[in-house]
């Protein structure tokens, strides 16, 4: 799972536009679970993914946390004030956690923390299928990308909002952008 995480935040960052780098200037924990460790700087940011292995004993995986956090400090020791503010700790909890009450609330106190850097736990579902969503929450989000030619932006608008007559078929229609888009329609509204 752990790979799966490393590769979909890449190809997150990447979506977006991104660059994307194994970063060799943390210093890592040692120990057993290493492995499940990866740092990445993307674009200017610093992010720390790490994975949260067991059952989910809270002083455990406290003290994991309080363990990474200690590689942040490390890293931003070294850092410009501008480059510390861009730190993240990307944690992996258990598959299934994801409906896991208390792995939830544990999640919510580690995002809390707000020491060092900014935390965003992925509690997955058994199949691993909602690290979409999970990325949705993070600095990895691309709100402003929609599919071409989906309405749901222009359903947004509601009831109470007129639409003039062959803009929506303009707007949807996907293959107009910028100054040809605005043409089209100052074409339509002139042979109105």
């Amino acid at each position: 799972m752990f790979e799966l995480f490393c590769q979909a935040v890449q190809q997150a960052a990447q979506a977006r536009g991104s660059r994307v780098a194994l970063d060799a200037s943390w210093s890592l924990p040692s120990g057993p679970q290493q492995a499940s460790v990866c740092a990445l700087q993307i674009d200017q940011a610093r992010v720390l993914l790490a994975a949260l292995h067991g059952p989910v004993q809270r002083d455990e995986v406290l003290a994991r946390v309080d363990a990474l956090l200690e590689s942040v400090l490390a890293l931003r020791k070294g850092l410009t004030a501008a480059a510390a503010v861009d730190l993240y700790l990307l944690l992996l909890a258990p598959e299934g956690s994801s409906t896991d009450p208390a792995w939830q609330a544990l999640a919510n106190e580690i995002e809390r923390d707000d020491r060092m850097a900014r935390k965003h736990v992925w509690l997955p579902n058994a199949e691993g299928s909602n690290v979409k969503e999970f990325l949705a929450a993070t600095f990895l989000a691309c709100p402003w990308q929609v599919e071409r030619g989906a309405d749901t932006a222009l359903a947004l608008l509601g009831d109470d909002f007129a639409m003039p007559p062959g803009w929506s078929e303009i707007l949807l229609q996907g293959e107009l952008e910028g100054v040809e888009l605005v043409q089209a329609l100052l074409q339509l509204e002139r042979a109105a």
